[in-house]
């Protein structure tokens, strides 16, 4: 047992990029039993959070000793909030017809809305494909807006547009002072958000809206902030 503890620190070790795949091997060739197969459990089990580090570096480059200490994004609630509209317009045409049947003075446009026609049918589809696309936007925006927290600095990636994306930095060495704000009752039943960090020297201040849980962002900003003005000597 205390092999495969061995195997599982060394994965951790390397999913962190503190050491290479070659270095991993070298530690575990000839220490492990012949059938725990070393080499499939460590591509099997760090193979897919190696290759999400991978993907996350190419929005920014870690410096060494850095490490990833959290990674959030808006709310669920806020999303489902964002994609609520372009549902309810979705179903409309859908519903219209039926709607206006109940109103005998609008009952005789309900036959405007029957689809029956090729102009219908055509209009309808653009209709549900705008609806589509902004939706999709939407979701886009959502899984690719992320504020990641690493060791040293808070990293900001915004999507801008389908072809455009903002990504900027504060390092942890100038923050001055963190503070959260929850207002209204939804957000304090949901524990939601926005958290702004001051940086020192500057009166720009880092923003953060609609963050899950803006305590624990909070506390571990101001935790690897005292970290790194220890290791800064600042």
């Amino acid at each position: 047992m205390g092999a495969v503890y061995r195997l599982r620190f060394l994965g951790d070790l390397y999913a962190c990029c503190y050491l290479s795949l070659v270095e991993v091997f070298s530690c575990v060739v000839g220490r492990l039993p012949r059938d725990c197969g070393a080499p499939l459990y460590i591509v099997r089990t760090y193979g897919i959070r190696a290759f999400g580090h991978h993907q996350r570096m190419k929005e920014f480059e870690l410096e060494p000793g850095e490490h990833v200490v959290l990674e959030a994004r808006k709310h669920w609630f806020l999303f489902l909030a964002e994609l609520l509209p372009y549902a309810i317009l979705a179903v409309i045409p859908f519903a219209l017809p039926k709607l206006l049947a109940l109103v005998p003075p609008l009952a005789s446009y309900a036959t405007i809305f029957d689809y029956h026609t090729t102009l219908a049918r055509a209009i309808l589809g653009v209709w549900l494909l705008i609806m589509w696309t902004s939706a999709w936007g939407a979701c886009t925006k959502y899984f690719l807006n992320v504020w990641v927290l690493t060791s040293q600095r808070i990293v900001d990636i915004k999507q801008c547009g389908f072809f455009s994306r903002e990504v900027s930095s504060l390092f942890l060495s100038r923050v001055q002072d963190v503070t959260t704000e929850v207002i209204g009752v939804l957000p304090s039943l949901l524990n939601i958000g926005t958290i702004k960090v001051q940086s020192a020297g500057e009166d720009v201040e880092f923003i953060m809206h609609g963050i899950p849980r803006p305590e624990h962002m909070r506390d571990l900003i101001l935790k690897y902030v005292s970290v790194e003005t220890k290791s800064t000597g600042v």
